[in-house]
């Protein structure tokens, strides 16, 4: 199966999905509807929200794999805040669900599953607010 980045038009973030089907799903259609769109070089909407995304299928699985969220990769990754002393008090994230500013993280999906809305996250490669406590 090829892999599917999705690119959003408006803010830039990208998603990464293993398969069309999965990005079919968090997008809200079949995955015919992401082939065709992508072979007329139009971008796909979404059911869900109608952000327009433009679509790249089959792209090298090493330049796509740090956008692919853990669950479809297989490969455990911790998140920081639950070491960081400052999780409860003075974190934008946990307070808020606001992005820390100078974080490197990537966007990630996570399916709910039973038709529901896919919810928007993060996987923080690095927090410059972090301090293990």
């Amino acid at each position: 199966m090829k892999s599917v980045l999705l690119k959003s038009r408006t803010t830039g973030e990208k998603k990464a999905f293993p398969n069309i089907v999965q990005a079919a799903k968090f997008i809200g259609h079949n995955d015919s509807y992401i082939h065709n769109m992508h072979k007329q070089g139009k971008c796909l909407n979404s059911k869900f929200t109608g952000e327009q995304y433009d679509v790249f299928v089959g792209l090298d699985e090493i330049a796509i794999e740090d956008y692919i969220p853990d669950e479809y990769t297989g490969k455990r990754h911790m998140q920081p805040c639950g070491e960081c002393s400052k999780f409860a008090y003075g974190c934008e994230w946990s307070e808020s669900f606001k992005p820390v500013p100078g974080w490197k993280a990537i966007p990630t999906v996570t399916d709910t599953g039973a038709g529901q809305k896919p919810i928007n996250s993060y996987k923080i490669l690095y927090c410059p607010k972090f301090e293990r406590g």
